[in-house]
């Protein structure tokens, strides 16, 4: 279930496989704005391993480091130059690189309005789901969330979300313009109640998001774009993308974006992969390789499991992700106390 990076690189790998299955996707309003995300230069080794390095550049362009500007400190410079075998990164548009992917998955992918009813029964799952008026269903050996951090199926299963914060996201397109300090075409600044970031999408566009907390006075704020420039006037960079000018060419686009994870990873007939399974904090820039990765192993295990039944791997997997997460909250701790020291 879901249509993401998670869901339809999953997808592949089990077709690859032999595996049959089905993407369940709920059908969306077309976003407002298309994002690009950024990859450090050790995600292109992971998509060469998984032989989606070309797709992937047809649909990005070359970034070769970002620049931070974190309080009243100097600019930072981060350079990819000499890291890694590429030397890059990539900015990927992340709306095409889906509409390619499910244009790849071909007619595996069906399309819902909302789901009905999850329901676990002899070993199996029953997912049931309305579709132009109609009410369909299906049973299903192994369900997969791979519905994001919102975590449809497992909402439905009643499985909790470990969450360690509460950050929204809201988004906008610019038109594209060069500040002169900027080496890069993407940078991080903190602003007062929160923080954002720029990165072009293309030559002409900008894309801007600014993250805070849900709920505070800088979240209501950030859904009202006439009040983005109030926000940002104390900024050194960031708000001289909003100049007059200058102004946002599309709404403001709202999206979850905490640090967190599902309580279980797996469970009888069931597994999540992606931000269902471990959400980072945009900052880290793990969102896609976290999709990709854990879609790869979760389709090792899931072949392995309809292959000889043999459940073992998919326990495995559901470990391993778990102690990744571990991972990057002790240094996610490490982090924020270096930089309030």
């Amino acid at each position: 279930m879901g249509a993401g990076i998670a869901g339809l690189c999953l997808a592949l790998r089990l077709r690859a496989a032999g595996v049959p299955h089905l993407v369940l996707a709920r059908q969306e309003r077309v976003r407002a704005c298309s994002l690009a995300e950024t990859l450090p230069p050790t995600t292109l080794a992971l998509l060469e391993r998984e032989g989606l390095l070309e797709l992937f550049f047809a649909h990005g362009r070359k970034t070769f480091g970002y620049c931070a500007q974190w309080g009243t400190g100097p600019l930072r410079r981060v350079d990819f130059f000499g890291q890694g075998r590429y030397g890059h990164g990539l900015k990927v548009d992340k709306a095409g690189l889906i509409h390619q992917l499910t244009e790849i998955v071909g007619d595996r992918v069906v399309t819902l309005n909302q789901i009905v009813g999850i329901e676990p029964r002899r070993g199996r799952v029953r997912i049931s789901w309305a579709q132009r008026g109609r009410e369909m269903s299906a049973d299903a050996a192994l369900l997969v969330d791979a519905t994001g951090r919102r975590r449809a199926v497992l909402r439905r299963l009643n499985v909790p979300s470990l969450v360690q914060d509460h950050q929204v996201a809201s988004s906008c397109h610019v038109e594209g313009v060069r500040i002169p300090e900027l080496c890069h075409g993407v940078v991080t600044e903190s602003f007062a109640g929160g923080w954002g970031i720029a990165s072009a999408l293309d030559e002409t566009t900008n894309v801007l998001t600014l993250f805070a907390e849900r709920g505070s006075p800088v979240a209501l704020a950030m859904r009202d774009l006439g009040r983005w420039s109030e926000l940002l006037a104390d900024t050194r960079l960031l708000g001289r993308l909003l100049a007059p000018a200058r102004a946002p060419t599309q709404g403001a686009v709202g999206a979850l974006a905490n640090s967190s994870r599902a309580s279980q990873l797996c469970g009888p007939g069931w597994l999540a992969v992606g931000d269902a399974a471990i959400a980072f904090d945009p900052l880290s820039s793990h969102g896609i390789s976290n999709a990709v990765f854990s879609a790869s192993v979760a389709a090792s295990a899931i072949e392995v499991w309809y292959t000889t039944g043999d459940t073992t791997l998919v326990a495995r997997y559901a470990g391993r992700m778990e102690t990744i997460f571990a991972q990057y909250l002790a240094q996610r701790r490490q982090y924020h106390r270096s930089a309030s020291s």
